[in-house]
């Protein structure tokens, strides 16, 4: 099926200013076998069944710098925990346990 470009018409409620957007057609076949590139895609799509819209899919942006930074972040922290000494790792069990029953006996 060829995409066809839709346009939807969006109000933003904080300003009532309308906008017209345009909306990629597509098959649901191809829409599910596509998913991953529509993720990743910046532009909606109207998703069609036998011709007709069934529903529209509105991909999120994400900025993948953040994401980048938040997991080496992570795997800094983790490095750091497998280099702990046995000392160190039974001081953390220690304060986890402590911690644990402290939570369960205020709930």
């Amino acid at each position: 099926m060829i995409a066809a470009a839709t346009p939807l018409r969006c109000v933003h409620s904080d300003t009532r200013e309308e906008a017209t957007v345009t909306a990629q057609r597509v098959g649901i076949r191809k829409f599910r076998a596509d998913l991953a590139a529509f993720i990743d895609a910046d532009v909606p799509v109207a998703v069609t069944r036998h011709g007709r819209t069934v529903g529209y899919f509105i991909p999120t942006p994400t900025d993948r710098e953040a994401d980048a930074a938040a997991l080496r972040a992570a795997a800094a922290k983790l490095d750091a925990l497998l280099h702990l000494d046995e000392q160190e790792i039974g001081e953390i069990v220690t304060k986890f346990g402590e911690a644990r029953s402290t939570a369960t006996t205020e709930a």
